[in-house]
């Protein structure tokens, strides 16, 4: 029989097993949304063409996790743009309107205010739908 010390420490080292496969599967996640917008958008919502130093745009913010790998959810825009939508937002979502339209923002929005924890298996799932769509546009 297991002391309470020892099936403390068990325990604790699954929960830390857990979140480091959890956490490496998250930054996985942004690696293939990041190389799937680099293959896919050329140009910025302020019309500049995109260069290296390219910035992967949030419309609704990555702490949400059931929006932050939504494809819809994320644009390729040079730095400038990437800081401005954090204080003046319209002209991202003007952008996003005629690029997206009404329907999808609505989508954003209201998927945006449900509560959902994502689980390892969710995010597998999340990252086999991103690798095809990786695939389709020619990467890795």
């Amino acid at each position: 029989m297991y002391s309470k010390q020892a099936q403390l420490a068990k325990t604790s080292k699954s929960k830390k097993k857990t979140t480091t496969s959890h956490k490496k599967l998250i930054k996985k996640l942004d690696d293939l949304v990041r190389q799937i917008v680099r293959l896919r958008d050329t140009e910025c919502c302020c019309g500049k063409r995109l260069e290296d130093n390219m910035q992967v745009s949030h419309f609704v913010s990555r702490r949400v996790h059931a929006l932050r790998w939504d494809l819809r959810n994320v644009a390729g825009s040079c730095p400038g743009c990437n800081l401005r939508h954090n204080y003046d937002p319209l002209p991202y979502t003007r952008w996003m309107l005629r690029t997206w339209g009404k329907s999808v923002m609505d989508d954003l929005f209201e998927a945006k205010n449900k509560i959902s924890k994502l689980t390892n298996s969710d995010l597998e799932e999340i990252k086999q739908s991103l690798e095809v769509e990786l695939q389709k546009l020619g990467g890795k």
